[in-house]
């Protein structure tokens, strides 16, 4: 008798403990839906799969790709919280114009908390520095 009682308190534990597990989770993703997610090198790869699992869970991303390909491929795989814009890192102009498509992007912000003054959460940049 005193071993059920001992598993059954042990399973309702655990599943409080699960249940705070996702309060706490789903309250990150309501905090940062509304932050976006600068990733580079989303044609194919790590970039292109960490782009498609945080727009799954509702984060809006922009998503650095190299080739018209890349990135037509990626929206057609995504939501419409995905915006692709053309990136080459190893071009001054490309970088440039990058920077005013996600200025171009991300909302005004208005608010009197720091997070809600900054649009932007992350910046993933997946590209290796070669020949240094």
């Amino acid at each position: 008798m005193c071993c059920l009682l001992v598993a059954v308190c042990t399973f309702v534990l655990y599943m409080a403990f699960k249940f705070y597990e996702y309060q706490k989770g789903k309250q990150l993703l309501d905090k940062i839906s509304n932050r976006y997610v600068f990733i580079s090198g989303c044609d194919s790869g790590f970039g292109n799969e960490l782009a498609k699992i945080l727009d799954r869970q509702g984060i809006p991303v922009i998503a650095g790709c190299l080739t018209e390909k890349g990135s037509a491929n990626l929206k057609s795989q995504t939501s419409s919280r995905l915006h692709a814009v053309p990136l080459d890192v190893t071009s001054q102009t490309s970088i440039r114009n990058a920077v005013e498509s996600v200025k171009r992007i991300l909302p005004k912000s208005v608010g009197k908390h720091y997070f809600e003054k900054k649009p932007m959460f992350l910046i993933v940049n997946l590209h290796d520095m070669i020949g240094l």
